[in-house]
């Protein structure tokens, strides 16, 4: 079995998301000893830009048009990303919440690889899946506490 590991903290061995993952994972190694972990840290991994030459390579893409040769480098590029998702079986990510939302290289790595006819299909009306994994898992962690009474009572809450 093939396990996409997504860390998205750039605080390393002291972040508590990649600890709460890495246990889950090392859990879940220990009952099936056939998991394979490709881990994709989004701050080491050297992620093209979603720039120019990137959303002409989508577009073209999706029209089955020819693409420049900064294009068609930029789209195999972002195709490999796909491709490490494509390829799992499972996924699990951990992500620190900053300022209620997701880390900006996380949304990077989403824009990249959340490609219509890649891992979604749009047929002018209707959206639907096209990765198949089975099971995914999101561990969600903060820094800060929140408490009753405070200026910000976000206690029990979570930001989605």
């Amino acid at each position: 079995m093939k396990l996409l590991e997504i860390q998205s903290s750039p605080r390393g061995e002291s972040s508590d998301s990649i600890t709460l993952t890495k246990a889950f994972i090392e859990a879940c190694k220990s009952d099936n000893t056939s998991i394979v972990v490709d881990t994709l840290n989004v701050w080491h991994e050297r992620l093209p830009e979603f720039d120019y030459e990137a959303i002409g390579a989508k577009y073209k893409a999706v029209k089955h048009e020819k693409m420049t040769a900064a294009e068609s480098n930029v789209w195999e590029r972002i195709q490999s990303l796909i491709q490490r998702f494509q390829n799992a079986d499972r996924i699990v990510l951990g992500t620190p919440m900053w300022n209620f939302g997701l880390p900006y290289k996380l949304k990077h790595l989403i824009d990249l690889v959340a490609q219509r006819n890649y891992l979604f299909a749009y047929d002018g009306q209707q959206y639907g899946p096209l990765l198949n994994v089975e099971r995914a898992i999101v561990v969600y962690t903060r820094g800060s506490r929140f408490l009753e009474g405070s200026p910000n009572q976000r206690s029990g809450s979570c930001a989605a």
